[in-house]
């Protein structure tokens, strides 16, 4: 197990095994309402675009994706491992707030997955946390069955990204009681770090 401790007194433990990276967060304080206005210390928050997250895009290696500055808390716990950060444009991971912000880096595919916690962040088709299941099957209406079917057996669904130059996925995942949006990521479909 590898451990680092983050900025503002918050934690991130990683298991790191044969291809799996398992998050477990502490520390930390409740964030407010998302603000779209409220300039972050990161800078001005980006959106999801077929390939990533503005500048930041899957398959960039390690230091292509530090060179974006949208990288804070970096991990590096070896070769061969994978590497973790969180994004610097939003809230700092919190116990209980369901939806946590990471970027993963595989050795062997670079950048495999960006998350996200702010609500202004979307996909180009307009889904953000928040939106119901109604909202992201009628912006992806290919996908809506097995989205449908996704959500009721594991509580989130995997949608193709649309237009994207590499095979990806947004992972959108739905709070059991209100039928919304609490998790929203984009990854490779061949990432090698979790899951």
């Amino acid at each position: 197990m590898f451990k680092s401790t983050l900025h503002k007194g918050r934690s991130i433990a990683l298991a790191l095994g044969a291809s799996a990276v398992v998050l477990a967060v502490a520390g930390g304080t409740a964030a407010a309402a998302d603000d779209p206005d409220e300039p972050m210390p990161g800078g001005p928050v980006h959106s999801f675009n077929p390939d990533g997250y503005g500048p930041l895009q899957l398959g960039m290696d390690p230091s292509s994706a530090l060179a974006t500055d949208l990288l804070a808390d970096y991990s590096d716990p070896g070769p061969g491992l994978c590497k973790s950060a969180e994004l610097n444009d939003q809230y700092a991971n919190v116990p209980g707030f369901p939806s946590q912000t990471y970027v993963l880096i595989s050795p062997n595919y670079g950048v495999v997955a960006i998350a996200v916690n702010r609500a202004s962040v979307h996909t180009p088709e307009g889904i953000r946390l928040g939106s119901t299941v109604d909202e992201v099957k009628a912006a992806y209406p290919a996908s809506a069955e097995q989205f449908q079917e996704a959500v009721d057996n594991i509580g989130r669904g995997y949608i193709p990204v649309p237009n994207s130059s590499r095979p990806s996925v947004f992972r959108i995942g739905v709070d059991e009681n209100t039928h919304v949006v609490d998790q929203l990521a984009i990854e490779l479909t061949y990432q090698d770090c979790y899951e």
